[in-house]
C-alpha cells in the first residue's frame, strides 16, 4: 500500500485583514484604453517563445488555470480565461491561496497552490495548478514563491482580445516553508531533472492527488 502524504507546508493564506495594505486590487482601464492594452498584449504574446503554453491556454476548458514562465515577469503568473469578463471589472475581491505538496507512489511530488476568488456574493472561481519539482522550468516557478511577495493574476476573456490584471500578496513568512519543501524533495530525486514537460508518472500523481483532494478541502487543511 502506497503512503500518500499531504505534507505540512499547506498553510499559507492570503489574508486582506492581515495585509491591509496589499489587499488585492484589480487594475481596471476604461473601454479604449483596456483595448488598447490587450491588443498589445497579444501582440507580445504571439512573439513569446513560450507561445505554446499560451496556445494551451487558448484551447483549454474555461477557468484553467495555468502558471507561466515570462521571462520578463520576475514574480509568480498565474493567468485564467473566463467565460465573462465583466465580472472581474469591479476593483476589489477577496483572493485565498494555499501551498500545498503531497507525495505520492514511487516518490513522485505533486505541488500545487489552490486559490478562490469571490467575484461576487454567489460567484467564486477555484482552481488548484499543480506543478512538477522533476521538472526545470516548474521548479524555477516554485523558486519565485521562496523570493517574491507578489503573485500576479492574469483573467482573460473567451478569445483572449481583453483582458485585467490583479496582484495578490504572498507573505514572505512563506518563503522558507517553500525553501524547505524544495532542499526536502531534492534528496528523494534521483538523476538529472526533466527539460521536457512529458512525465507521465507526474500526471498519474497528478491525477490521483486532484481525485484525493477537492480544492475546497485543500484550502482548509490545518
Amino acid at each position: 500500500m502506497y503512503n500518500y502524504t499531504l505534507a505540512k507546508y499547506s498553510v499559507t493564506e492570503y489574508n486582506p485583514s492581515r495585509f491591509p495594505a496589499q489587499a488585492s486590487s484589480l487594475t481596471t482601464f476604461r473601454h479604449s484604453e483596456r483595448r488598447r492594452e490587450a491588443e498589445k498584449f497579444l501582440l507580445f504574446m504571439n512573439m513569446h517563445p513560450l507561445v505554446p503554453h499560451w496556445n494551451f491556454l487558448s484551447k483549454a476548458p474555461f477557468y484553467t488555470p495555468i502558471f507561466l514562465s515570462a521571462p520578463e515577469c520576475q514574480e509568480p503568473l498565474l493567468a485564467l480565461r473566463v467565460e465573462e469578463i465583466g465580472w472581474f471589472y469591479q476593483q476589489f475581491y477577496q483572493t485565498v491561496i494555499r501551498f500545498t505538496a503531497w507525495c505520492g507512489p514511487y516518490e513522485t511530488w505533486v505541488i500545487a497552490f489552490p486559490f478562490r476568488i469571490d467575484v461576487q456574493h454567489d460567484l467564486w472561481i477555484e482552481g488548484s495548478p499543480c506543478l512538477n519539482p522533476r521538472n526545470v522550468a516548474d521548479v524555477a516557478m516554485i523558486r519565485k514563491f521562496a523570493r517574491h511577495e507578489i503573485i500576479h493574476l492574469w483573467v482573460l476573456d473567451a478569445d483572449l482580445g481583453d483582458f485585467v490584471t490583479t496582484e495578490i500578496a504572498w507573505p514572505a513568512t512563506q518563503h522558507r516553508y517553500v525553501s524547505e519543501l524544495l532542499t526536502e524533495i531534492d534528496l528523494t530525486l534521483l538523476g538529472e531533472k526533466l527539460t521536457s514537460p512529458f512525465d507521465p508518472d507526474f500526471e498519474a500523481a497528478k491525477r490521483e492527488f486532484q481525485r484525493l483532494y477537492t480544492v475546497e478541502e485543500l484550502l482548509h487543511v490545518p
